[in-house]
């Protein structure tokens, strides 16, 4: 595989968490940002190269597994959370985790371009079943829990948006 170097790169001081890189790409290639919202339901797809393993060394370092995945899923529902230097930011929550390193990665719609950026996930325990409740304090003890795992993904808009803050400081 060919490596693809970087044109420039936006990181800004007020929000590190998320930084732009500017690459020049074969102009076939459909990486275009899309901006159209999407609705509760609609299939997307994210590929990045998240860390898959961990493995201790002989000099008990640790040796990272790094291999491409590509992970299918739907919009759960769009939200907006006020960010604190650039205000309200749209996002999607998605039936699939984002796992660790993956943030930053695209988010598509098939023949679509890019509609976000992965940026986390969010685990809600849920207690399924109960198996007793304590007479004396009506405490009661799960049986069964079930974890649920959402990723969430910058809506492309609030990428573009970003960048444009991010060109006008640079």
């Amino acid at each position: 595989m060919k490596a693809i170097p970087l044109r420039r790169v936006y990181v800004n001081a007020v929000a590190p968490d998320l930084a732009v890189a500017e690459i020049d790409l074969d102009p076939s290639w459909p990486f275009e940002l899309n901006t159209e919202l999407l609705e509760w339901g609609e299939e997307v797809f994210c590929f990045g190269y998240p860390l898959t393993q961990r493995t201790p060394t002989l000099d008990s370092s640790t040796k990272f597994d790094v291999q491409a995945r590509m992970l299918r899923g739907y919009v759960s529902r769009r939200l907006v959370y006020p960010h604190p230097s650039f205000g309200p930011i749209e996002s999607y929550e998605l039936d699939m985790a984002v796992p660790e390193g993956l943030s930053g990665a695209p988010v598509l719609r098939r023949g679509q371009g890019i509609v976000g950026v992965a940026y986390g996930s969010v685990d809600v325990r849920r207690i399924e079943e109960v198996s007793r409740v304590d007479p004396d304090t009506g405490e009661k003890t799960p049986e069964l829990q079930r974890v649920v795992s959402f990723g969430l993904a910058h809506h492309a808009r609030s990428v573009a948006a970003l960048l444009a803050a991010y060109r006008a400081n640079a």
